[in-house]
């Protein structure tokens, strides 16, 4: 691994490199990490919402060492109602590889190995012999139904992870408001697709800048400090707001009205009464003294 391939994104039990990232970026095949990392994504995305559905998405590596091996797998139950499985068509168990990504859904509810493919028939072996290792553990005899989906197909030879993720997406979406699979409309599928590399390096660039939050203010959580943040912005606004008013308010005094204002004009006419006392008469009387001098003789 190369020295510059650095670490982009930790994430649970994901980790993504920039070669993987580099991915996203143009017209390329993804490869495990990148749909790992998604399927990690969404699955803690369904715990935090406390989602009645127990719904499992496998890794794609966990996926390739199911398919590849005979025995039984402990970490599937028959109180999982949803389990989904990224696969591709590599025939090692042990190392990355393959040329085809497709999505096998099993569906408790329906006992059904639902199988979505965007390239249709290139997985079709590989998908129709794990459906029915998935279905001989879970249902013993009495087999589950294995079916092959039409669902939309991708244009080009590279975007088969892509309609995986979405396929997922649209399927995820529907479970919401229904228990079934096979009801699941696929027509926008399509325009998930276009954006969705651009959604990814989105997503991953926002858990990315969380992650440096959370090492810096450690034990803080980002709602409180936006909740924290939000609160004192409100305070500065409404400090500056009262010093407006106030220098505002100032603003319309007149000049003698002002302490500092009053001393100034009193300072003045005592030097112009000392210059000129025949300009004042003093037995005029202290009330009719003009407000200035009147000031100057209280202080």
């Amino acid at each position: 691994m190369s020295k510059q391939d650095k670490i982009v994104l930790s994430y649970h039990d994901s980790l993504l490199r920039n070669s993987d990232v580099f991915l996203l970026k143009n017209s390329h095949w993804l490869n495990d990490a990148i749909i790992g990392f998604y399927f990690e994504y969404l699955e803690q995305t369904l715990e935090s919402n406390d989602n009645s559905k127990n719904i499992k998405l496998f890794s794609p590596e966990v996926t390739q060492l199911l398919k590849m091996t005979d025995q039984e797998f402990p970490f599937i139950s028959t109180d999982m109602d949803y389990i989904f499985f990224p696969l591709n068509n590599c025939k090692n168990s042990d190392a990355a590889g393959g040329s085809h990504w497709s999505l096998l859904v099993y569906s408790k509810a329906e006992k059904t190995c639902f199988h979505f493919d965007s390239a249709h028939g290139n997985n079709n072996s590989e998908a129709r012999s794990f459906g029915l290792k998935i279905s001989k553990q879970l249902h013993g005899d009495e087999a589950a139904r294995f079916k092959n989906v039409q669902c939309p197909q991708q244009d080009n030879g590279y975007d088969c992870g892509i309609f995986v993720l979405c396929f997922t997406d649209a399927i995820l979406e529907h479970l919401k408001s229904s228990p079934s699979v096979e009801t699941c409309n696929f027509s926008k599928v399509k325009s998930l697709g276009i954006d969705k590399r651009r959604k990814l390096l989105d997503l991953i660039k926002i858990l990315s800048q969380e992650n440096i939050f959370r090492s810096m203010f450690p034990g803080v959580t980002i709602k409180n400090y936006a909740d924290a943040m939000s609160a004192a912005l409100k305070a500065a606004v409404s400090r500056v707001s009262a010093r407006q008013k106030s220098l505002k308010d100032r603003s319309k005094e007149t000049p003698h009205q002002t302490p500092r204002k009053k001393k100034i004009a009193a300072d003045f006419y005592e030097g112009i009464y000392k210059r000129h006392p025949e300009n004042i008469n003093p037995s005029q009387g202290y009330e009719n003294t003009p407000p200035e001098r009147q000031v100057m003789r209280d202080s």
